[in-house]
């Protein structure tokens, strides 16, 4: 007899362990209840996953100054969450690997000469925005048309002189040769050929150049990803899947379970129904913030997923941050040409899950997850996708109405479009939302004191089992 999507969970081995990875930036011009207590939420709710096989917590920082629940729980609970804060590239803990995940300035301009000595000893000619680029001491002072044009959306016409490029080629400071060098020399070059092509969508209203943030000051999501992932490798845990996570979205007790059981022993694994909220901190209401995306999919005898063909026409209700409406169908969002792109399980990376060979494998076929803050991870999953083809076995996690177990939050900061295909009220939801989401209003009005006293006690009252 098949087995029912709530049979599957029972059916599966659920001992792997399993390592949550969660990046993080509090922007401090732009205060976050939704981030700030977001994370301590995530916490809360890994520790107490009804899973039994081992969690671990590895959180990335790059705030200016250290979340204080993180920071004591890292330290009363070492065994359950690490948490790395790093404000900057330049500060990054050192790792065990050959290649530095979030690298220095001195790495990455070693990196662009050594791109632009392969380029020069090709006979190719070299851009005046890449010398440009390799020449600046720490990048803050690149303007972005150089960047533009080394991915094409602007004209390049301007060229550099042989003696400007010999005499970069040719300083001794540059360390062309070592294996960091040469491991970001091709994240570099592959970044680049793909940032042209991001967003696929010409209407979509977040516009930015990706090849630019490897250059930011703040390490990239993708680098923090990385590295996340490498730091529970460093401290003696063995995950056998990494579960990605965001800092504002919140997960029910059995997330890690329905995850790891879809997952089995494949590759890729993510949920296409879940529930959204739209928070509105004038509103404590919050009536008709509610709403379910649930996206019907199959997959072809290629192997591609393709959205249900009797969903087309459905509305798919979207809020941007800043008030823009990305107004749309379901059909659209998802059409055959634009899955060619963006296939459809790439979008959501706060609800991907992979088997720690996929990652272990993409490190050594391209370097893992993408070193950029914008659509890493559609990039990721697709360059998996490229790289092993059939080989790169991807599934979807099944959830049946009124099982739901993840709420996607969007509060302003977010910078990615919320989307929804459903208007619906908190009375219709599975208890557990409401009462993950609630918190956030009470918040509301607290003073800084107040919710550092709150975070230090949520952080003694957490339980001292769950995540070995």
């Amino acid at each position: 007899m098949a087995l029912l999507p709530r049979d599957i969970y029972k059916n599966q081995n659920r001992s792997k362990n399993v390592g949550v990875v969660c990046v993080t930036y509090r922007n401090p011009d732009k205060p976050s209840i939704v981030r700030e207590f977001g994370l301590v939420a995530l916490v809360e709710q890994m520790f107490t996953q009804n899973y039994d096989g081992n969690i671990t917590l590895s959180i990335v920082d790059s705030s200016p100054t250290p979340h204080p629940f993180l920071d004591k729980v890292s330290k009363s609970h070492p065994n359950k969450l690490i948490y790395t804060h790093v404000p900057d590239r330049s500060t990054a803990p050192k790792q065990s690997t050959k290649f530095d995940f979030i690298p220095e300035n001195k790495t990455i301009r070693a990196a662009m000469v050594a791109l632009i000595k392969e380029r020069y000893e090709d006979g190719k000619q070299i851009s005046q925005a890449m010398v440009n680029i390799a020449k600046s001491s720490d990048f803050s002072s690149v303007d972005e048309q150089d960047y533009d044009a080394l991915i094409g959306r602007i004209p390049n016409t301007s060229f550099a002189s042989e003696n400007d490029i010999e005499s970069l080629i040719n300083d001794d400071n540059h360390d062309l040769t070592s294996l960091n060098t040469q491991f970001w020399a091709k994240r570099i070059q592959e970044t680049m050929d793909i940032a042209g092509f991001v967003p696929f969508e010409d209407d979509y209203p977040i516009q930015t150049n990706i090849f630019s943030q490897i250059f930011g000051e703040r390490p990239a999501i993708g680098m923090k990803k990385n590295y996340g992932i490498q730091a529970l490798i460093d401290k003696g845990f063995s995950p056998e899947a990494i579960v990605f996570s965001d800092d504002d979205d919140h997960h029910a007790p059995d997330y890690v379970a329905k995850s790891i059981a879809a997952l089995g022993n494949n590759d890729f694994t993510r949920m296409t129904r879940y529930i959204t909220h739209v928070f509105n901190a004038n509103n404590n209401t919050k009536d008709h913030e509610w709403g379910i995306f649930d996206l019907r999919i199959e997959k072809d005898s290629n192997g591609y997923w393709r959205l249900d063909s009797s969903q087309g026409t459905e509305p798919m209700m979207n809020l941007h941050p800043d008030g823009y409406v990305y107004d749309g169908t379901v059909g659209k969002k998802f059409s055959r040409l634009v899955t060619m792109a963006w296939p459809i399980l790439s979008h959501e990376g706060a609800l991907h899950t992979y088997s720690m060979n996929a990652w272990r494998r993409s490190v050594d076929a391209f370097g893992g997850c993408i070193p950029v803050s914008f659509c890493e991870d559609i990039a990721f999953y697709i360059k998996n996708k490229n790289a092993f083809g059939q080989g790169f076995r991807d599934v979807h996690t099944p959830t049946e109405q009124g099982q739901e177990s993840f709420v996607r939050i969007a509060d302003g900061g977010n910078a990615s479009v919320i989307e929804w295909m459903q208007n619906t009220h908190n009375s219709t939801l599975p208890a557990w939302a409401e009462s993950a989401v609630s918190p956030l209003y009470e918040a509301l009005n607290m003073s800084v004191s107040e919710k550092n006293r709150l975070f230090i006690k949520r952080a003694e009252n957490l339980p001292k089992q769950k995540i070995a």
